[in-house]
């Protein structure tokens, strides 16, 4: 378009305009972004995140009438290697031809197994956290208590909690 400098000019502008040993922080606030910090991106999750020792604490106790299940999110395959006593497995993602996809019915078969949302707290875990963080996003707009497992069952399984296998 007329009136506009050529493509390179531009490059030139922007790294003059902000050398390289300039902070990306700063290069956002320039641009009226503000960035996100680590605290304000667990503010921004709906959902909290739970350590496995204090998971296995709940799991281990009965208050009142609150039930504690733990759902993991992963493939049954990995489910099968090792999982943790009593958890119910429901995939939220499954294996195909281009890998990992969501798995569509993830919140219809959860809505079948607990059909009641506040009848139980859930702690959701999979093999690291991403997945499971995914799948919390899912239930808690549906209106289940979730809770995601830190560090998912690498961390149970470094933490020398209990589990099964099969």
């Amino acid at each position: 378009a007329e009136g506009n400098p050529p493509r390179a000019q531009c490059h030139t502008v922007a790294r003059q305009s902000f050398p390289p040993q300039v902070p990306r922080r700063i290069l956002l606030e320039n641009v009226g972004i503000t960035p996100i910090q680590k605290d304000d991106w667990k503010m921004a999750m709906s959902f909290e995140e739970m350590a496995p020792a204090d998971v296995a604490a709940f799991l281990s106790s009965s208050e009142g009438d609150k039930t504690y299940v733990y759902v993991d999110v992963r493939t049954p395959k990995e489910f099968e290697e090792t999982h943790v006593a009593g958890a119910v497995n429901i995939p939220a993602f499954t294996v195909g031809a281009g890998g990992m996809q969501a798995n569509e019915d993830f919140v219809d078969e959860v809505k079948s197994a607990f059909p009641e949302t506040d009848a139980q707290e859930m702690f959701v875990g999979c093999k690291s956290g991403g997945r499971s963080s995914k799948a919390c996003e899912k239930l808690k707009e549906e209106g289940y208590t979730v809770y995601n497992v830190s560090g998912g069952m690498q961390a149970w399984l470094s933490a020398g909690l209990p589990c099964e296998s099969g």
